[in-house]
């Protein structure tokens, strides 16, 4: 969100944020907004009706109102305080599908969901699961996520790079970065590298996360210890590293053998394969969600069956040797993403859209 917002800021717009809570990231769009805004909530809490209503239109009157502005939303979980502000303020509304849908819709959601003006999938796969799901899909566009390829590249002393990570130009590094969560896959990629393990005696599986997903802290700390306790049954704890949440990858990627998506439940993209590829590193996942979209052409090879170890072994071992066997083969993944996922491609697709229905509106 906030590199289409510097995007956009860079093409002359003027942005205003609203936020809830204050994150790393404040200070960063403190640089590029005209106002941020801080606001109580962008649902309505049920439990404090009143209060918490009185503050939800408190909040809505705090937009103001100029010629070509546009609501847009980076998730449908905030689509009520966006479809209240497009209803009282007359402006239209652009909301982000960057998730599958859920398996159930609450009422808020429905009621923010039909004021929505233009939907903006990250895949077509993402899209087809969103009509499936009632939207109408002559609203729903589709913009690829992208990268700003400039940030994302290959390390210029790998070796050095790899030594830093207490690593050998020998050792093979298979990266996985995400959230450690059952629907990543992560126990058959454990599996899988126990079978690994017994061909490349330097392997190496970092796991950069942390539990997300779950209903509460201890349950996701339970599934990590699962995890480990795997590891360790399967006899890959020497192996394995679970590096934990890892802010900026960049450098992890560049030091790896390649990029691992395992995941068992739909991707609506998958973007951690595109930051590896821009840095000329190859990115293997199981053919689910919109993962196919990425990894397309010759790089189709590099796609197995979800919940498989086998197929999972199969793509691992035609790959990791790559820089002996293929040694261009970083630069081709890089050149695929440069072509179809560059950040200013993305932030054009996004500004087209913006401006096409400020233009409806002002026509209305």
């Amino acid at each position: 969100m906030i590199e289409i917002a510097e995007g956009l800021k860079s093409q002359g717009h003027e942005i205003t944020l609203f936020y809830t809570t204050e994150g790393d990231l404040l200070s960063r769009y403190r640089n590029i907004c005209k106002r941020i805004i801080k606001v109580e909530a962008y649902s309505i809490d049920r439990k404090k009706f009143f209060i918490s209503a009185v503050n939800f239109i408190r909040d809505v009157f705090k937009v103001r109102k100029e010629r070509h502005s546009v609501v847009y939303s980076n998730q449908y979980h905030d689509t009520l305080f966006g479809a209240a502000i497009s209803f009282m303020r007359d402006i239209p509304f652009v909301c982000h599908l960057r998730l599958s849908p859920p398996g159930s819709f609450c009422g808020q959601w429905r009621i923010g969901l039909r004021g929505v003006d233009r939907f903006v999938a990250v895949s077509n796969k993402t899209k087809a699961e969103w009509i499936s799901n009632g939207l109408n899909g002559k609203k729903i566009g589709v913009v690829y996520n992208g990268v700003n390829t400039k940030i994302f590249m290959p390390s210029e002393n790998r070796i050095a790079l790899k030594a830093a990570f207490g690593l050998t130009e020998e050792d093979r590094v298979i990266l996985f970065v995400g959230r450690i969560d059952k629907d990543k896959g992560l126990e058959m990629l454990l599996k899988a590298i126990g079978l690994l393990q017994k061909k490349w005696t330097r392997l190496k599986l970092f796991l950069a996360g942390k539990p997300h997903n779950h209903a509460t802290l201890e349950i996701g700390k339970k599934y990590l210890e699962s995890l480990i306790q795997l590891s360790k049954d399967l006899d890959i704890e020497n192996t394995v590293q679970f590096l934990g949440h890892i802010s900026n990858p960049i450098q992890l990627y560049q030091a790896s053998d390649v990029l691992i998506l395992p995941s068992v439940a739909s991707e609506a993209f998958g973007r951690v394969l595109i930051e590896a590829m821009a840095c000329g590193v190859p990115a293997i996942a199981s053919r689910i969600g919109g993962i196919p979209e990425i990894l397309t052409d010759e790089f189709e090879k590099f796609i197995f069956v979800p919940n498989d170890k086998e197929d999972m072994v199969r793509v691992l071992k035609s790959v990791l040797d790559w820089m002996q066997t293929d040694p261009s083969l970083g630069k081709r993944c890089r050149e695929h993403v440069r072509r179809n996922f560059a950040l200013n491609q993305t932030v054009q697709q996004i500004e087209s859209i913006l401006i096409d229905e400020a233009n409806i509106r002002l026509k209305q």
